[in-house]
């Protein structure tokens, strides 16, 4: 045949709407924006999302929110 798996050939993606991940985020960065996308994630774990630091860093910057800026040390 042609060298595929046939699981790979049968996988299909399921596209998922965030739109309510994304309000939820956006309203805890209002609050939270300083500490960043990490504290955000953490706490959007405590309300119950089930989501990993990686998924909201990239909706983070979809987004526009604003990274926190780091501090020279003096």
């Amino acid at each position: 045949m042609i060298g595929l798996a046939r699981s790979s050939m049968q996988y299909q993606a399921v596209p998922r709407n965030d739109d309510d991940l994304r309000l939820a985020m956006i309203r805890l960065a209002k609050s939270y924006g300083r500490k960043g996308y990490r504290k955000v994630a953490e706490l959007l774990r405590i309300e119950g999302w089930r989501v990993n630091h990686k998924k909201v860093e990239r909706l983070w910057s979809e987004e526009g929110l604003q990274q926190p800026q780091r501090h020279k040390k003096c």
